[in-house]
């Protein structure tokens, strides 16, 4: 599923950081390229985070979408032990469904992996970045914000487990609030988003607000 795209965001970053899906068109996929100090040789890879997805569009009549077994087939293009998995021209790596670990995949036609039509996915649970000192999040545009109630509203850390525990959840916000009647009341928030949050300044009134999103970015330069 792809999310609508911040416009002020959209004019300065590539499109597949502020989308829940890393788009790899044409088998290009440069922007996940590294260099290994060791070796010397270029390769790869990107981070997917559970709930992201990665999406091929291709032209299915010179490529395809294969996936290898293990990192050894991988690197070497071991094309005969590869498996097919699409040549439609479009297909959706669901990393919440396949789960953590690494994938591998090229294009099996000809010499396409051997040039390069190939990435290594590493999914991994997702990870948090943001602001936790006073810093609510930014209405978005056609997000939906979801307030949870009950244990996730308890604590910072009880929220982001829930977020993190949520397939189409990419950021929440957990606030403290204070406000005096009679007394003094505590009032806690735990609210998801189904897009990257983005940090704005803290509402009058809050003690405590945290404005938190998975991590967009999805190189992998370890």
């Amino acid at each position: 599923m792809l999310k609508l795209f911040l416009s002020a965001i959209l004019l300065t970053l590539p499109s597949f950081i502020v989308s829940d899906s890393i788009v790899i068109n044409n088998w290009d996929v440069s922007d996940y390229e590294y260099i290994d100090d060791d070796s010397n040789q270029t390769e790869y890879k990107a981070i997917v985070y559970l709930g992201e997805n990665v999406t091929w569009s291709y032209d299915g009549s010179t490529k395809n979408i294969v996936q290898f077994d293990d990192d050894d087939a991988f690197e070497n293009c071991t094309i005969s032990n590869a498996t097919v998995v699409d040549t439609s021209g479009s297909y959706i790596f669901d990393s919440w469904s396949e789960g953590k670990g690494n994938y591998y995949f090229a294009s099996g036609i000809g010499t396409d992996c051997e040039n390069g039509d190939k990435i290594k996915l590493k999914v991994k649970v997702k990870q948090f970045e943001g602001n936790k000192k006073r810093k609510t999040c930014e209405g978005i545009d056609g997000a939906t914000a979801t307030v949870v109630t009950g244990g996730p509203s308890r604590s910072y850390g009880r929220c982001m487990k829930k977020c993190r525990r949520t397939r189409n959840c990419f950021g929440f916000q957990w606030t403290l609030q204070r406000t005096k009647a009679r007394k003094w009341i505590k009032t806690k928030t735990c609210t998801l988003y189904d897009v990257y949050p983005d940090a704005t300044g803290a509402k009058t009134g809050y003690k405590r607000a945290a404005c938190m999103r998975v991590k967009y970015n999805n190189t992998d330069d370890s």
